[in-house]
């Protein structure tokens, strides 16, 4: 029987999604399941832009962050702190390198957004900084735009948190689906890139844990044939009968808002 290697878990495997590949699912077993090595960890050599070979550009993706003190007068005070996804600095509008940079409003109506979808960012945010959610919950692309008289930040790209009890500890990469099938193992089926880097590695699968929804890994798995998706994990490995598989933990997971 040809075997689609896809996203495994410890409860359920794209019953919807691989049925016809696989014939029947079946429970992973998380006793084999251990720590990795992540080579994608630290900023050693991860570069400041992306080299000319490159399949995906992941450099530019942007943490956001309710200020903890937001301020009503746009000429001295910021409403939201960015910071460089994986990255310790990033360039502010004054051009210098910072810990994180503010802004005073976020022009998430720029990508034609619904007020439904803007107030679903607008709440993950707030939820985030009251501690109701845990970690980072909007990621973006885009650039600081200057207005008359506050500095503003257009965003070409949103990214949204999609598990309610995620965290974001760990290394964010961006998954894709290689496209690869085969009839024997090891076949890493994924590639991960790693947010502003020039870094990737190959992948045989994501780790769920036991919380999430069949649903949501759908969704997962279908972003990865086209967009990719935001994962923020560690790496783990799997040891089976004749080999070991290399996957990552799903600690957050990230799909754009359209």
């Amino acid at each position: 029987m040809l075997m689609q290697r896809g996203i495994n878990m410890r409860t359920s495997i794209f019953a919807s999604i691989l049925a016809l590949s696989l014939g029947a699912c079946a429970a992973q077993d998380s006793s084999n399941i251990h720590s990795g090595a992540d080579d994608l960890a630290g900023e050693t050599g991860d570069g400041e832009q992306p080299k000319a070979d490159a399949a995906h550009d992941t450099f530019g993706f942007i943490s956001v962050h309710k200020a903890e003190n937001p301020s009503t007068n746009p000429l001295i005070g910021s409403n939201y702190s960015l910071e460089r996804t994986n990255r310790t600095t990033m360039k502010c509008n004054d051009n210098q390198y910072h810990a994180s940079c503010g802004a005073h409003a976020i022009n998430w109506e720029s990508l034609g957004l619904s007020q439904t979808k803007v107030d679903q960012i607008e709440n993950a945010l707030d939820a985030e900084l009251a501690g109701t959610k845990t970690g980072t919950q909007v990621i973006v692309k885009g650039q600081f735009k200057i207005y008359v008289d506050f500095l503003a930040f257009e965003p070409s790209e949103i990214w949204l948190a999609q598990v309610a009890d995620g965290n974001d500890s760990g290394t964010f990469v961006q998954v894709f689906d290689r496209g690869i099938r085969c009839i024997t193992a090891p076949c890493p089926q994924f590639e991960e890139n790693k947010l502003n880097s020039t870094k990737s590695a190959t992948l045989d699968s994501l780790d769920y844990g036991n919380s999430a929804a069949d649903t949501l890994q759908e969704r997962v798995y279908t972003a990865m044939t086209t967009s990719g998706a935001i994962v923020v994990g560690n790496r783990e490995t799997r040891s089976e009968v004749s080999f070991v598989d290399n996957l990552r933990s799903v600690n957050q997971v990230y799909l754009p808002v359209k």
